[in-house]
């Protein structure tokens, strides 16, 4: 279950569990856009593959009481796995995307297996990111907050 990418979660500050390289790419490229340093801040943006596989480092997570957030992609379909992940929380921070990160900020894809190059070359500039929707646009503001905070 655990790889060398993902025992870094053990020593960070805080941890931030995403679905996919695409969340992953996207967080990143805002948080230097912004002039973030996620490694200065100890930060570790850990790629869960999955909800399902989400929803089990929560639990060890939880168990250790390591500070998190979780952010995901709110499909509709999935409703039940939705909440389990909400539930699982606690008192740590969430936020998705609905119905998906690539929809909710535009970012044009032909197939799945191309979307975090297309993430990378859409945002690696960063001016799209000003071009967001607003609500989208806030919520990537406030998990840049929540990574700034103590």
């Amino acid at each position: 279950m655990f790889d060398n990418a993902v025992n870094d979660l053990f020593f960070a500050k805080k941890v931030i569990l995403v679905e996919g390289s695409t969340d992953s790419i996207v967080l990143k490229l805002f948080s230097e856009y912004n002039k973030v340093d996620l490694d200065m801040l100890n930060v570790s943006i850990t790629i869960c593959g999955g909800k399902g596989q989400i929803k089990n480092i929560q639990k060890i997570l939880n168990e250790f009481k390591i500070n998190y957030a979780v952010i995901f992609d709110y499909d509709v379909n999935q409703e039940k796995l939705n909440n389990e992940i909400i539930e699982l929380c606690n008192n740590n921070k969430y936020w998705y995307f609905k119905p998906n990160l690539e929809s909710e900020l535009e970012i044009p894809s032909k197939s799945n297996k191309d979307k975090p190059y297309t993430a990378y070359t859409f945002f690696k500039d960063g001016k799209k990111f000003d071009e967001l929707k607003e609500e989208s646009k806030n919520k990537l503001v406030k998990i840049m907050d929540w990574i700034k905070s103590e």
